[in-house]
């Protein structure tokens, strides 16, 4: 009947892509959520144009990781956002060669996504007091 519905006690949950498992007392990405932040990515890296709509994407893909990654998230996309807010519509042609720190905020995050894709539950304690 409710198939999101969890009626039994459970330590071990994945809600909005984010598992939260109180048995290791941690925060993880799901991994179909990692595979669609390196496939989008690499698809990102390959083009020569892109549109500020497929970055608007990618940058609301990481930024929605940020109960994970924490404020790593605010300070390796500020680039991504300056290249989106220059835009002069979604659909317009970027010319990713014209910004190279943009390039290297994508790139670090599909050679570091996985790296950084553990927050323990005691640093969230520790914000909330």
């Amino acid at each position: 009947m409710h198939k999101k519905t969890i009626w039994e006690p459970t330590k071990v949950l994945t809600w909005l892509g984010i598992e939260i498992n109180l048995n290791l007392g941690v925060l993880k990405i799901t991994p179909e959520r990692i595979s669609n932040i390196l496939k989008t990515a690499n698809f990102l890296l390959s083009n020569k144009y892109l549109s500020a709509r497929k970055l608007s994407k990618f940058t609301g893909k990481i930024i929605s990781t940020k109960y994970v990654l924490g404020d790593l998230v605010l300070l390796k996309t500020k680039f991504l956002y300056k290249v989106i807010e220059s835009r002069a519509y979604w659909d317009s042609k970027i010319n990713v060669k014209l910004y190279s720190d943009m390039l290297d905020e994508i790139l670090f995050w599909k050679n570091n996504v996985i790296k950084f894709n553990l927050k323990r539950l005691i640093h969230i304690l520790f914000l909330l007091l």
